[in-house]
């Protein structure tokens, strides 16, 4: 297809040639879903994962996928952002959950009227899927809802080998909205979690506003380790000034949180200097972090003990 592409460009008969393609590939990913875990790590590292003995934190993370938590019913109640709210309830952490309005099986379910002016609207499954409402009588329904229509069908991690969200039906909640009152997102504190102890936190500014968005890491007394990261900002002093006063809560909540399980991340943020839970991701990236640098990958998978 690329010696085809560059004699011939973009032609009907080279995009008729990759959906071709795609189609071959994502059959075969969904008959083996492991090999799109597979493929993606070689595409992007260049070498293949080592499965039998792995050492990074993607190989790690691969493995326990596959060999720990593909029929782990606590990981699938807990990457359902509903769900989630029962299972934190029946272990007395509902302190860190966020204040939710109503849940629905269908889009068609949800009651415009009945919803404060602001709120956030989301997919119970996946990644995405959110829709900020800062006043719902300037708002119309319809957009909102139309926004959220292909996640009602989207078979997430069916491309990337994310076999955790097989089974789970996509629902809907709506939740109390905790960010600025312009619309600017609560910052975002992702606590990885290896064997119930919080090593490092990647910190998102401005998540969805491209002009002021940033990040950087940090280990887990908020030093910077900017040399993990790819991308992220290495100002020592300006990180000094961002690190939150309530630090100690948000490690405490990630560690009890985590303690069962050998690698999670815990989604956190800031509202009134108290944390409180975006959600628990057990497959961030679907098992490609290529925003950690291989440095990051390699201390970061020796903190994980299989």
């Amino acid at each position: 297809i690329e010696i085809l592409r560059i004699n011939q460009g973009n032609s009907g008969f080279i995009k008729a040639l990759i959906k071709v393609r795609d189609k071959i590939r994502y059959t075969r990913y969904a008959l083996f879903p492991i090999q799109a875990c597979k493929d993606r790590y070689k595409w992007s590292y260049g070498r293949k994962a080592d499965l039998k003995n792995p050492k990074d934190f993607d190989e790690k993370l691969i493995y326990v996928m596959y060999n720990q938590y593909k029929n782990d019913e606590r990981v699938k109640r807990c990457i359902d952002k509903i769900e989630i709210h029962n299972y934190f309830r029946e272990r007395g952490y509902d302190y860190l959950l966020n204040e939710v309005y109503a849940t629905y099986n269908t889009l068609d379910e949800v009651d415009w009227d009945a919803l404060p002016d602001s709120f956030v609207l989301k997919c119970s499954t996946g990644s995405g899927g959110n829709v900020i409402v800062l006043d719902k009588n300037k708002t119309s329904r319809e957009d909102a809802i139309n926004k959220l229509r292909p996640y009602a069908t989207k078979q997430y991690g069916k491309e990337t080998g994310g076999i955790q969200y097989k089974g789970i039906p996509a629902r809907f909640l709506c939740e109390r909205y905790i960010g600025e009152p312009d619309g600017t997102p609560p910052v975002d504190y992702k606590i990885y979690c290896c064997n119930g102890v919080a090593c490092c936190i990647e910190v998102i500014h401005d998540r969805f506003c491209d002009e002021k968005h940033f990040w950087y890491l940090t280990d887990r007394d908020y030093n910077c380790v900017q040399q993990y990261g790819v991308g992220a900002i290495s100002d020592p002093d300006k990180i000094a000034a961002d690190k939150p006063k309530n630090l100690k809560k948000f490690i405490e909540a990630a560690e009890l949180v985590s303690k069962e399980f050998p690698i999670v991340r815990v989604d956190l943020y800031n509202y009134k200097d108290e944390p409180v839970l975006g959600e628990m991701t057990f497959f961030p990236m679907d098992g490609v972090n290529n925003t950690f640098s291989r440095e990051g990958l390699d201390w970061l998978g020796s903190k994980i003990d299989l």
